[in-house]
């Protein structure tokens, strides 16, 4: 298993899942599955090519984006209470619709210049079983599902769940191997269709729908960005 000589590193959107896949990623290199490039302060930023072979980029709704982006804000503002009482605002949409459209131009520049692994962020939840699946497609097999039940285990969205609530509001980070922030893992049943509704809903889907049209990428790709 360790003679696979592919280099892997990692980026994507904030809120888009990276910080899971950092895990596991990290659980298999330790393991000597894989090689894993931990470069955890370019997580959310251009990747260069040159340093790993393939890039892992985890792909989410910009939508669900959007407001998990609104719902850490707020925990950074001591005003998470807000998230279960009240809906999303126009300046707050643009706000967060401006910061992803800066992160997303790097993150498509990191498409352009690597090769990469692309992950569907509605298939990865909780199932790393598609992650390893994924991997193996690129860089051939190297024995992932070996550790499927210790990675299911060690950092379900549950387990996570747990580590979080202790930490506080998210601008908290765990300095342990986990990195969650507090407020993480969101545990209540507001969605995009709950709390943007009318003109705004219409608004948003019409400025996503531009920024992801702008990148030229392809078809089957800006459907993954656009849900």
């Amino acid at each position: 298993m360790e003679g696979n000589k592919e280099v892997l590193g990692l980026t994507g959107i904030g809120r888009s899942g990276t910080t899971w896949v950092m895990q596991i990623l990290n659980h298999l290199s330790s393991k000597k599955l894989i090689k894993f490039l931990n470069y955890f302060g370019s997580f959310h930023g251009y990747w260069p090519p040159g340093n790993a072979t393939y890039v892992v980029i985890p792909i989410r709704n910009l939508q669900d984006i959007l407001v998990s982006r609104w719902r850490v804000d707020l925990s950074d503002k001591n005003r998470y209470e807000e998230v279960e009482k009240r809906k999303i605002t126009l300046d707050e949409a643009d706000y967060h619709l401006t910061e992803i459209n800066k992160q997303m131009e790097l993150i498509v520049q990191t498409m352009k210049d690597n090769k990469v692994i692309l992950l569907e962020y509605e298939k990865m939840f909780d199932n790393p079983k598609y992650v390893f699946e994924k991997i193996e497609s690129k860089i051939g097999y190297c024995g992932l599902n070996s550790e499927l039940n210790n990675v299911e285990e060690k950092y379900s969205f549950k387990r996570n769940s747990e580590r979080a609530k202790d930490l506080g509001e998210y601008r908290n980070m765990s300095d342990d191997e986990f990195k969650l922030h507090g407020r993480h893992c969101y545990l209540g049943n507001k969605n995009f269709d709950s709390l943007v509704t009318g003109y705004l809903k219409l608004h948003i889907e019409h400025k996503i729908d531009d920024m992801v049209k702008g990148f030229n990428l392809s078809e089957k790709t800006s459907k993954k960005f656009k849900g």
